[in-house]
Formats: structure tokens, C-alpha cells, sequence
């Protein structure tokens, strides 16, 4: 029996219908997919490195499932057709000459994470959505692990993810800097790596120049981020570009205010109130007595629900077979 809400799929005497991930980038996003789709689904993931293996695979399953637009969806579809393609574009693809070289007349479905997304994509490749369905399903917030906590205003700032240049660092240290000179108790916790040595010494030196050292604590690499989270009471943003950004929507589940830099797309994603574009907007909104958790829980629960994504894919995928 099907669980209330969810899609029903079409009988299929004798055998459950097949999908199979192809995921050379990397399957970090796909966790929670997996889980939903594997209830109902006969799952396999490309394990192979061959194109004569990824058709073999193909010809096994009902719809082949690309995560990231990259050179194993170009050459599947250069591959004569066995299966229903779908693909789901993140955003780092969007800006690669990759997505002009697939046969979309191959494939049924282009997933997008945004709108913001998908009119990059399609203002490099004109005549794409007369060649490929283009929907937008939204990334989704798994709830029962972001736990709702109604905190008060404090100094604790979160930052998280790897750190590199599309991060922003030197706008993240003016930010704190401007912070800090404001009030002293305004502390910066950094969750993840660096995945750039240049930045890594710039923001070690800056660090060091600005007066920051006993402002800035690293965290390293953060497994469990709930239980990280429960005694912030921001997190800070200051990337360039984002598709979605997890860490934001995940620290608003918890109750966290978010301060956004207003990166190109942010405002079809996020309450504009949240958003800052100068370093004086960031400090600000941190000083303001505007800070609402349960707003902030409550745009999560009504815009990134994780069955909403779920639901999404699941409208797309039936609409396949």
C-alpha cells in the first residue's frame, strides 16, 4: 500500500520498474532520494568506468538517473536509447561548456535545483527547453533532523562548508570585523575544511592583520551539524553564488537567523529581509531586535520541506514510465 501523499506507481506484472544512478561527481546529494525512491524502485548505482559498461546498465533499468550535468550524461546520450534519462543539475555545470554537448533529444528530463539555475543554463544553451522538459524541484530540508529550537539572540556566528573561493572569505572576516568592532563578544565558528591554499593563508594572515585571533574558532570538519548548531544564533553566508545552500535553509529549521549576502538568485530563494549587500547591511541585521525563530523555522516547513522534494521527483519520474 502506498503511504498517504505519495505517488502511485503503475503496475508492472511480474517485476518492480528499475532505476539506475550514474554519479561520477559525487552522490552527497543523493542520500535521501535513495531512501524514498528504494521503496518502490528496483535501485542500482554505477559502479563501472566504461561507456560499454554504463550501456549495459542502461539497458538493464527503466530510467537512468544522471546526478550532475557532466561527461557521463554526454556520452549516455550519444548511446543508441534502451531507457528513460533523467538528469539533475546542480549549479558549478551551469557554468561549464558542458550542458552545450548533450543530445537533449535523448533526454526526458533537465532537473533543476532553481530557477535562477535553470535561466543560466538556458541562456548559454537558446533552444534548450524546446529539446528537454526543464522542471525545477526545489533541495529539501529533512525536518526530523534539524530540530526547532526557540533561541534567543546571542554572539555565536556559524559558518559552514568548505572554504574557498566561492565562499567569499574576505567579505566573511569584513563582516566579522565590522561585527567585533561593535560589540566584543561576537565570535565567529567556522565548520569545515579549506579546499584552497591561498585562502587558506589569506584568512590565517587576515586573521592575524584584523585583530580577529580570539574571535575565530575553527571547528574542522563537522559530522553531526545539528548538535553543532544548537548554541549558535547565526549563520553567515557570504558566498558569491549558491544553487540552494543547505547550511542557511538547515539553520533556519533549527531557529537560527540567517545573514544572506545577496549572491545572484538568493532573493527567488530567501526572505529579502535576510539578505544583506554591504557589510554595514550584515551588521545590522545582526544588531536588529528583528529575530524571529519560529519565522524562520516556519519558511522552511512551508517552502523545503524534504517531502516536497520527494513529491517532486516522484511526479517527474512517473511521468516517465
Amino acid at each position: 500500500m502506498n503511504r498517504p501523499g505519495e505517488a502511485h506507481l503503475p503496475d508492472r506484472p511480474g517485476r518492480r520498474p528499475r532505476l539506475a544512478f550514474f554519479c561520477r561527481t559525487g552522490n552527497h546529494f543523493l542520500g535521501d532520494i535513495i531512501d524514498h525512491l528504494n521503496r518502490d524502485w528496483d535501485l542500482q548505482v554505477f559502479k563501472g568506468k566504461s561507456v560499454a559498461e554504463m550501456a549495459e546498465l542502461m539497458g538493464w533499468c527503466d530510467v537512468a538517473w544522471f546526478e550532475w550535468c557532466d561527461e557521463a550524461l554526454v556520452k549516455a546520450s550519444g548511446l543508441p536509447k534502451t531507457c528513460r534519462i533523467v538528469c539533475r543539475l546542480h549549479s558549478f555545470e551551469a557554468f561549464t561548456d558542458v550542458p552545450a554537448q548533450v543530445a537533449w533529444e535523448k533526454v526526458d528530463a533537465l532537473i533543476f535545483v532553481a530557477p535562477h539555475i535553470r535561466e543560466i543554463v538556458t541562456s548559454r544553451v537558446p533552444d534548450l527547453a524546446r529539446r528537454v522538459a526543464t522542471p525545477v524541484v526545489y533541495n529539501g530540508v529533512d525536518l526530523d533532523r534539524f530540530a526547532f529550537c526557540d533561541r534567543q539572540p546571542g554572539f555565536d556566528i556559524a559558518s559552514v562548508g568548505y572554504i574557498n573561493h566561492k565562499k567569499n572569505p574576505s567579505l566573511l572576516l569584513q563582516c566579522l570585523s565590522a561585527l567585533v568592532d561593535r560589540d566584543g563578544r561576537f565570535c565567529l565558528h567556522v565548520a569545515g575544511v579549506h579546499q584552497e591554499r591561498r585562502f587558506e593563508l589569506y584568512m590565517n594572515h587576515m586573521i592575524r592583520e584584523m585583530g580577529l585571533t580570539d574571535h575565530v574558532v575553527y571547528h574542522g570538519w563537522v559530522e553531526d551539524v545539528p548538535v553543532w548548531m544548537a548554541d549558535k544564533h547565526f549563520l553567515i553566508s557570504t558566498s558569491v553564488f549558491e544553487s540552494f545552500g543547505y547550511a542557511i535553509a538547515e539553520a533556519m529549521a533549527t531557529g537560527i537567523k540567517p545573514l544572506i549576502h545577496n549572491f545572484p538568485g538568493a532573493s527567488s530563494l530567501y526572505p529579502r529581509e535576510l539578505l544583506f549587500n554591504t557589510v554595514s547591511d550584515c551588521v545590522n541585521s545582526a544588531l536588529s531586535d528583528d529575530y524571529t525563530p519560529v519565522a524562520y523555522r516556519r519558511f522552511i516547513e512551508e517552502n523545503y520541506r524534504l517531502e516536497f522534494q520527494l513529491r517532486g521527483i516522484d511526479r517527474i519520474l512517473l511521468g516517465l514510465r
